[in-house]
């Protein structure tokens, strides 16, 4: 690990960046036009519903345009959280990423629970966190609003929302090709061509191939782990039957065959090796999904105002072998997780001309997903006897435990917010929202197998350990936000408000021994009150944001011990509420262009995070929530400079460090990870017309290791699952 030894870097950044006073900002990548006009390039956000410069938006946003994404090598919505100020990462014991901004997240694996951070692909909101995994490519922009969004997005959310928003189609033809090879087997190809097709109908197609052998050796069978491949397509038609009306549809899918990394048994091997595998032909764990989708957006413009219609599909398929133990063969548990996701969402709004002091946005939001989940855990290596589940088995051991549900949960809001201009320098922003969930818990069961072992001869036993069940539950919520901007001058502006965001509660989607254990968790809420500045200095060429939060957190909910749940044979995890909370921070972003060609970014996060009503044994007054470092500091510089009239070069170099943090809500000692940095570079030449580039890049040069997941006192013991080691290759794109 990284020792704790970047006190003088903290110090001497964070200095700088309170003394120029900065606000959340933005990521911008330098372009050819740019080094000749010498000022940062301007950033638009739909934040609000509508099309703004970032820094006439009075909330705290970090936002990154489709070059900068390219340049950083994003390639997952998870990577985006590197160069995010407050915004952690953890992926957990079922493979999917958990998002936390600002300390507010939830830390479950299970797939049934909305996130605490709102996700939306192209303006339509995503269910589940299993849908989490898609690749990032063509994207345009992608947007991160941190705190809570309880008036103008989707399901209602207490720590924020990230909008990944594609590529367009185009008036004029271009086409893009990009590729990529890289240690580890590592190979991408990635394409998009656009255009028109008739004079009102316009088209993009972009696809994206990911492969790559994996890094993680296992120690017994010599095979390797955590192999990439998968394959990502898109499809956009936007026709325009009129001047006023406009229709954008949006057909996307892929597949992920992937293997999966096992986890890591605490002094066996590396963050590259393990001493598991599973059993299955090849001993390599590995997922097949299948992901697909539809969305319409359509809008008509009558005069002054602006109708506009969300529609969307999505379904995924998902099937995975993984490995959670460590351990040689059967070990002492694995799982085969089956689901089947289907959701769809309708937004209606109506949103004034943007014309005048006074600008409005009013809607209706409905949304309905279902999550069909089948999961299965192998437990022979585990000894369980089945009497101590009450189970009449004349076997020593069972062999299979099982999870099965099916959840219907159905949102319905209605919502609006008012800008009003009412001087040339103060804005007043209201905004209301109703919110209210319906979700219902049906087929619940656990199913178990027993069969004959050594010594054991008979038919194999199985059944249910209690009967199917159904449950229901409804939440409903008032929330909103109140804000007040003023406006210094054409480069200044500063802003207060408060808002209030809401989270439904719902049922654990994790294994359950007893119908007494499926007990529905009720809302969490967070109050925000939050004050920032976004100012422009140097004629254009520095730009310096801040803000600055205290959250009042309510029924934060959590992974949690259920006491005796397993019969007293394991503990049992299961998402709850575990306390109230508050949380202190701000952040602090600068973008600069020092000198011509030169481009640099700085950002600073601080967290004072703690629990001061736990409602839980386990949980300490005063303890850290999961996942919420006290300080964490990214950066990234790029320098260009002509080779002659045709090329240039470039040489770029972007870091994040992050204090240290606890991956679970205990506070476990084992679970702390030390602080680390994490260091990447790239070197290259590109044509000033930018029609190719090629590039060497490097990602973890130091090779660090750091883990991005934990977990103890279930039947696995202590695990670890860790990041991604040294990785480095070649890339070369072409625009036409």
């Amino acid at each position: 690990m990284v020792k704790r030894s970047h006190r003088n870097i903290l110090a001497f950044t964070t200095g700088l960046s309170l003394i120029t006073a900065m606000t959340p900002g933005v990521f911008a990548a330098a372009t050819p036009e740019q080094r000749k006009e010498f000022v940062l390039e301007e950033i638009l956000v739909t934040a609000q519903k509508r099309t703004q410069n970032i820094n006439d938006v009075g909330i705290a946003i970090t936002a990154f345009d489709g070059k900068t994404l390219k340049e950083l090598r994003f390639t997952q919505p998870s990577d985006i959280a590197s160069q995010t100020p407050n915004f952690s990462v953890a992926n957990l014991a079922t493979n999917i990423p958990n998002f936390t901004i600002r300390g507010v997240g939830v830390n479950d694996y299970a797939i049934n629970q909305g996130t605490s951070v709102g996700s939306y692909a192209d303006q339509v909101y995503i269910a589940s966190p299993a849908m989490m995994l898609f690749q990032m490519f063509d994207t345009e922009r992608v947007e991160v609003l941190k705190g809570p969004q309880g008036t103008l997005y989707g399901r209602n959310t207490t720590g924020g929302a990230v909008l990944f928003n594609s590529k367009m189609p185009t008036e004029e033809f271009e086409a893009s090709l990009d590729t990529e090879y890289g240690n580890y087997g590592r190979y991408v190809l990635e394409g998009a061509v656009s255009g028109p097709i008739s004079d009102t109908l316009l088209a993009r197609v972009a696809f994206n191939v990911t492969k790559s052998d994996g890094y993680q050796e296992n120690l017994v069978t010599g095979n390797t782990h955590g192999g990439i491949d998968r394959q990502s397509w898109r499809v956009l038609l936007k026709w325009l039957p009129s001047a006023d009306i406009d229709f954008l549809l949006n057909a996307h899918g892929g597949v992920d065959n992937s293997s999966l990394n096992s986890v890591n048994v605490p002094g066996v091997g590396g963050n590259t090796a393990s001493g598991g595998t599973i059993d299955t032909a090849n001993g390599v764990p590995y997922r097949d999904n299948d992901s697909y989708g539809v969305s319409l957006i359509a809008n008509w413009d009558m005069g002054q105002v602006m109708l506009t219609s969300v529609s969307g599909f999505e379904k995924l398929d998902r099937f995975e072998y993984g490995d959670t133990d460590g351990l040689e063969g059967d070990g002492l548990i694995d799982q085969i997780l089956i689901s089947d996701i289907e959701q769809f969402t309708q937004e209606l709004r109506l949103a004034s001309n943007g014309s005048g002091p006074t600008n409005w946005v009013a809607g209706l939001y409905y949304g309905r997903d279902k999550i069909i989940d089948s999961t299965d855990y192998p437990v022979t290596g585990a000894g369980f006897p089945p009497a101590a589940f009450g189970l009449p088995s004349s076997y020593a051991t069972l062999d299979v435990l099982g999870n099965r549900y099916t959840q219907i949960s159905t949102s319905k809001a209605i919502f609006g917010q008012i800008e009003w201009d009412f001087s040339d320098q103060w804005k007043l922003t209201a905004g209301l929202r109703y919110s209210a969930e319906d979700k219902e818990f049906n087929d619940v069961t656990t199913p178990w197998i027993a069969e004959p072992g050594p010594g054991e001869s008979g038919p194999i036993d199985s059944g249910l350990m209690f009967p199917a069940a159904d449950y229901s539950a409804d939440y409903s919520a008032v929330s909103g936000k109140i804000a007040l901007d003023y406006n210094i001058n054409d480069d200044a502006m500063v802003y207060a408000s408060i808002s209030k965001g809401f989270k439904s509660g719902g049922f654990q989607g994790t294994l359950v021994f007893s119908p007494a254990n499926i007990i529905p968790f009720d809302e969490e809420t967070v109050i925000s009150y939050e004050a920032g500045s976004k100012v422009t200095l140097l004629e254009g060429r520095l730009q310096v944001n801040s803000a600055l939060f205290f959250y009042d957190y309510q029924n934060l909910q959590a992974q949690g011990t259920l006491a005796g749940a397993a019969g007293g044979v394991t503990a049992l995890f299961a998402l709850q509420n575990i306390g109230d909370a508050e949380v202190k921070g701000f952040e602090i972003d600068v973008q600069a262009l020092p000198v011509e060609g030169l481009n640099l970014a700085l950002g600073v996060g601080y967290l004072d995070s703690k629990i001061t009503d736990p409602f839980i044994a386990e949980v300490q007054k005063g303890g850290r929530p999961a996942l919420s470092p006290k300080w964490n500091i990214n950066g990234r510089a790029r320098y260009e400079f002509d080779l002659n009239n045709d090329m240039y070069m470039f040489v770029q170099g972007d870091f994040n460090w992050q204090d240290n943090l606890f991956l679970d809500i205990y506070e476990t000692p084992a679970l702390q990870e030390d602080d680390y940095l994490l260091i990447n570079a790239a070197i290259g030449i590109a044509s000033e017309d930018g029609l190719w580039a090629v590039s060497l890049w490097g990602k973890n040069l130091s090779n660090t290791e750091y883990r991005v997941s934990a977990f103890t006192g279930g039947v696995a013991g202590t695990v670890y699952g860790y990041g991604a080691p040294k990785t480095y290759g070649i890339s070369a794109s072409f625009n036409f």
